[in-house]
């Protein structure tokens, strides 16, 4: 029959504790980190290093009544497309991914838009985030989408934009400025008031 004394009792206990202070201190660490994360705005740290957060300054999206940022990509299909802020055309730029389930929602609404608007000179521009054409020819096809499918494979557009999340539309009026900007999946009455106000 063995017997421990307490001063043994007491190395034994406090030699476990030892042996499990890295996995201890491991778990405090991630803790930290994931409060860091979801509370401390490390969220938004990151989007800035992921190049979806505009490098401009800390506003994110563009504020109503500013000049639309002008850019250039090419399409899909080749072609290169550009927005002039000063164009006087009225413009509805939307940011969207292949995998961006809300993105795919709304697609078929705002084909139906481009349809009936084009003819009033509005201009459609679908601007892909961080895909390549290899993914969006595939999807536009198997939608019908008619309209301008752009590429910004490294996603600068989309950071001058302070585009935050997916799908994220600019409603542009004919002098260039934001009159609009929504956040997520549009529907249908929706995207028709605001173009009423935008094409009038």
């Amino acid at each position: 029959m063995s017997t421990q004394s307490a001063g043994g009792a007491g190395r034994t206990y406090y030699a476990a504790l030892s042996t499990q202070r890295p996995a201890l201190v491991g778990a405090l660490l991630l803790g930290l980190a994931l409060a860091w994360l979801f509370l401390g705005g490390g969220l938004e740290a990151l989007a800035g290093r992921s190049g979806l957060r505009s490098q401009e300054g800390a506003g994110g999206l563009p504020v109503v009544g500013t000049r639309a940022p002008s850019f250039s990509l090419a399409s899909a299909d080749g072609q290169s497309i550009a927005l002039q802020a000063d164009d006087g055309q009225p413009a509805v730029i939307n940011f969207w991914a292949t995998w961006c389930v809300p993105c795919r929602t709304e697609m078929p609404t705002l084909e139906a838009a481009y349809q009936t608007h084009r003819g009033a000179g509005l201009r459609l521009l679908a601007v892909n985030v961080l895909e390549d054409r290899e993914d969006v020819v595939p999807f536009g096809r198997g939608l019908g989408l008619t309209f301008p499918l752009l590429l910004d494979p490294l996603g600068e557009v989309a950071a001058r934009y302070g585009v935050e999340g997916l799908p994220t539309t600019f409603f542009v009026g004919r002098d260039g400025r934001v009159l609009h900007i929504h956040q997520g999946a549009l529907s249908a009455s929706t995207l028709d008031a605001q173009l009423q106000r935008l094409l009038q």
